[in-house]
């Protein structure tokens, strides 16, 4: 069987069995692993502003960002 990307939610007549229960735990876990990425990568403005040059340009900016925040926690070598 596979499991969908997203929680498994209870409904009002079927509460959820515990292995539902340690899927959406693990799921949460990498999840928000990947909203502090996101969010530290925010910081920079990269992703919350309009950018306003070449597409080139972006790119080269937002991999140097993205090495740094790699670095900054603990994913670099």
């Amino acid at each position: 069987m596979r499991l969908p990307n997203f929680p498994l939610k209870q409904q009002k007549t079927k509460p959820l069995n515990e292995e539902s229960k340690q899927y959406n735990t693990a799921l949460s876990r990498i999840r928000v692993v990947v909203e502090h990425v996101f969010g530290d990568i925010k910081i920079f403005g990269i992703m919350k502003d309009t950018y306003r040059n070449t597409r080139d340009t972006y790119n080269r900016k937002f991999i140097i960002i993205a090495g740094l925040v790699n670095l900054r926690n603990g994913f670099g070598i």
